[in-house]
């Protein structure tokens, strides 16, 4: 029952920290990627 407790719990911190590093990669990679105007709405 322990393995199984401490299985689930590193499980599900790795999915968040992989999901909040992803979020913020894919945030700053699409900035630096995107040509936008001054009245695009991305401020």
């Amino acid at each position: 029952m322990d393995f199984i407790q401490s299985l689930l719990v590193f499980l599900s911190g790795g999915l968040a920290l992989v999901f909040l590093l992803s979020k913020y990669l894919l945030k700053k990679k699409s900035a630096k990627d995107s040509d936008c105007g001054p009245d695009c709405g991305c401020h």
